[in-house]
């Protein structure tokens, strides 16, 4: 994609997340939910929009605190029916 770019779309802002919940799975572990919505549009070098994309999906994660630091174990996506309007970034 030669002399394409990509620009925040209709939400303002490439990329937003929410942390939606965190539950103790051990003493030194979480696990976590996020919301994800992305909303950006690709544009040639003239400034002419040739794509836009976008849409919510949900992750659940794993921390560790590791040593005064959470370190992040594992990432998941889970679909966007896991995140409700009320819940996703806006």
């Amino acid at each position: 994609m030669q002399g394409h770019s990509y620009q925040r779309g209709s939400r303002d802002q490439l990329v937003t997340t929410q942390l939606t919940s965190v539950e103790p799975v051990a003493s030194n572990t979480v696990g976590f939910g996020v919301c994800v919505a992305s909303s950006f549009v690709i544009v040639d070098s003239a400034g002419h929009v040739l794509e836009s994309q976008g849409g919510i999906a949900a992750g659940h994660g794993v921390a560790v605190h590791v040593e005064g630091q959470w370190l992040l174990r594992d990432l998941s996506l889970t679909g966007s029916r896991d995140c409700s309007a009320e819940q996703g970034p806006r």
